[in-house]
């Protein structure tokens, strides 16, 4: 089985939106809201949307339960689950 592997903030949403349980989650609800607001708003603050999103998308790791994970591996059809940063350095392993 091949692993699942999240390498940006982009691939993990659009897990998320093909998966919408994982909305029951606090912590990816507020993943969720801060990507949908990256191209919200004046460009001169995108970047600092982009570092929000990202931080949130870095947050998970402490934050999503053990349950939470279960049900993130289990629709991955119980592949490993791998999270990246931007800087491709693995920080949450499901």
């Amino acid at each position: 089985m091949e692993d699942v592997e999240f390498k940006d903030t982009l691939s993990f949403y659009q897990f998320v939106a093909s998966n919408p349980s994982l909305r029951e989650s606090e912590a990816v609800v507020r993943f969720c809201g801060a990507f949908e607001q990256i191209n919200v708003g004046c460009g001169c603050q995108k970047q600092a949307r982009l570092a929000r999103s990202e931080r949130f998308f870095m947050a998970l790791s402490p934050e999503l339960t053990a349950g939470e994970k279960a049900n993130i591996k289990n629709l991955a059809a119980g592949a490993d689950v791998k999270f990246y940063d931007k800087n491709e350095n693995l920080f949450l392993q499901i």
